[in-house]
């Protein structure tokens, strides 16, 4: 029996990456693909946020498989327990999705901005891996940029630049480097892991983001330009599907799907699934626009959005 293609979607912890990885996950099954969510188990109390919330969410959606790992045991490393956790729970997800071989069809792993760890999952599966970002072209830029602008500095740290300086990541107004985030302007423990984490970026097949172009040109034009923001030849695709909003499930006009490919960028409306050269894609057709709306979209006409979910090459 011929089993449905199945996407997989790895949150990290935290209710605030699960919620809209749902989101995501909803957009997929009404889209005609059979999706699995697999849940971190953290090691803290959960009573009163995932304990009530799987229950609730999986009842409200019971074509989605919602799946929870066992429990995480506590870090002794209380400054990287973050990281040390996803790495436990990936080992429990590849566990999981080699035991399920005979039910699930997995072709693409979409895994949280923070889940670094799933990379190697993906590759020992064979399937593409995608990142999803919930915050937007702007955070994936800055990701993506940091450790290449940081390695740019020699031995020398950001903070070494002075409070004053302006540090300039791609498609972003320059940044003061006293308002970068805390683990960012010195070159401590803390910073060399984070930067180490974040260079693992660079290794995905695309990245999905809760955006769309029209909110952030800038960020989102720097992220189409190869090499801006991932160093070397390669530059993976992006692919903007946002805004997701709670009533996604209810059609696909409720996330708008945006989708570029060689540096070209174009806005789409409207959904389907189907299957090309073996490959099941997602696709939009974007209806004609008129007027002055013709030139802010970037083209009008047909073009269509793809994500292929079967590839190492998306697009391929």
């Amino acid at each position: 029996m011929d089993l449905k293609q199945s996407v997989v979607l790895f949150p990290t912890v935290g209710m605030g990456h699960l919620i809209p990885m749902v989101e995501l996950a909803k957009l997929f099954d009404a889209h005609g693909f059979s999706v699995t969510v697999v849940v971190v188990d953290p090691p803290f109390d959960t009573s009163s946020s995932i304990d009530p919330f799987l229950p609730r969410v999986s009842a409200a959606n019971p074509s989605i498989l919602f799946h929870r790992l066992p429990k995480i045991p506590s870090s002794k490393d209380t400054t990287f327990y973050h990281f040390d956790t996803l790495r436990m729970a990936s080992a429990m997800l590849l566990d999981f999705l080699k035991a399920s071989e005979r039910t699930l069809n997995v072709r693409a792993l979409v895994l949280d901005m923070f889940c670094m760890a799933g990379l190697d999952v993906a590759d020992e599966l064979g399937v593409p891996s995608y990142f999803f970002f919930p915050s937007g072209a702007i955070t994936l830029a800055a990701f993506l940029s940091l450790p290449a602008l940081q390695s740019e500095l020699e031995e020398g740290s950001f903070r070494d630049l002075g409070d004053g300086a302006k540090v300039r990541l791609p498609g972003l107004p320059p940044v003061s480097v006293s308002d970068l985030p805390d683990d960012i302007p010195d070159r401590d423990d803390t910073n060399r892991e984070l930067m180490s984490h974040l260079e693992r970026l660079w290794r995905a097949d695309g990245y999905i983001v809760n955006s769309f172009e029209w909110l952030e040109k800038r960020a989102v034009r720097a992220l189409a330009d190869g090499g801006s923001c991932v160093p070397g030849p390669r530059n993976p695709p992006v692919y903007c599907i946002g805004p997701l909003n709670a009533n996604a499930r209810e059609g696909a006009s409720q996330g708008v799907w945006w989708w570029w490919r060689e540096a070209r960028v174009s806005r789409v409306a409207g959904c389907s699934a189907r299957e090309e050269r073996g490959v099941p894609v997602l696709w939009q057709h974007r209806p004609a626009l008129s007027g002055a709306a013709q030139g802010d979209r970037h083209r009008a006409g047909a073009e269509r959005a793809k994500v292929p979910l079967g590839c190492a090459q998306p697009g391929q």
